[in-house]
């Protein structure tokens, strides 16, 4: 609320010049009765400051009765919007209910099947789709190593080789891919590779395959393709020891 100034210079002028009038009168009143100038004077001051007194107190008065009148309008207002807040919480949870009793009133949420369903699928869906953009990331890097190295033919069945053991399952063909230009070093590189890709499965899972797969360690043991599975690389490798694949897009 804006103040206006020039009301209330007006109003207090008005105080002042009615203590002053006021105090006038007494004074004449006095020296009429045959009172001395100094007592006149002194009742005249007098009675001007305890009409300003009486204003001021009558002001400060004023002043307290509306801020308690405006505490207890936003006390009231806030009661209002916390009991509305309350409201709408309830409203907007479905899966809520309340049990009254004679003291208190609990609100016990119920435990909604439906959403829980709903989270599940969610997670299992998202889980799906990470492990489907893994095996591409292994699928390319695969084609991308072996595309001049082996046939078409032997390259489809090695991607399907590789997506299987990322499903830790066994390849149903029993083809032996031949490699050109390609050591038994590369093909241990590849396979820690891909065994790291899709760790935590054991490294002897990984060795079964290349025994499996490849002609060059089908004659190998599990243990020896497994011992040589990071070798250091060399300048003759083809095939080097990577840390990531998803690079390969």
């Amino acid at each position: 609320m804006k103040h206006n100034y020039r009301d209330i210079l007006i109003q207090n002028l008005a105080i002042i010049i009615g203590g002053v009038i006021t105090g006038l009168g007494v004074r004449l009143i006095m020296l009429q009765k045959g009172a001395d100038e100094f007592t006149a004077n002194s009742i005249f001051w007098v009675i001007n400051f305890v009409v300003i007194l009486l204003y001021l107190a009558f002001v400060s008065f004023g002043i307290s009765l509306i801020e308690l009148y405006k505490r207890l309008k936003n006390k009231k207002i806030a009661d209002k919007s916390f009991n509305q807040s309350d409201t709408i919480k309830q409203e907007d949870n479905p899966n809520s209910i309340q049990i009254v009793n004679a003291t208190e009133n609990l609100e016990i949420p119920v435990k909604n099947n439906a959403d829980t369903a709903v989270i599940r699928k969610i997670q299992q869906e998202k889980k799906i789709h990470q492990d489907q953009e893994k095996l591409q990331f292994a699928l390319n890097y695969t084609k991308q190593k072996f595309a001049l190295y082996i046939s078409d033919k032997d390259l489809d069945f090695l991607c399907d080789a590789v997506a299987s053991y990322s499903r830790k399952e066994s390849s149903s063909d029993t083809i032996l891919v031949e490699t050109k230009n390609l050591s038994t070093t590369d093909l241990y590189h590849f396979g820690w590779n891909i065994w790291n890709h899709f760790r935590p499965i054991k490294q002897e899972r990984v060795a079964e395959f290349l025994k499996a797969t490849f002609q060059k360690l089908n004659i190998l043991d599990v243990g020896t393709i497994k011992s040589h599975l990071k070798d250091s690389d060399t300048k003759d490798t083809i095939i080097k020891l990577e840390e990531n694949l998803t690079d390969y897009k």
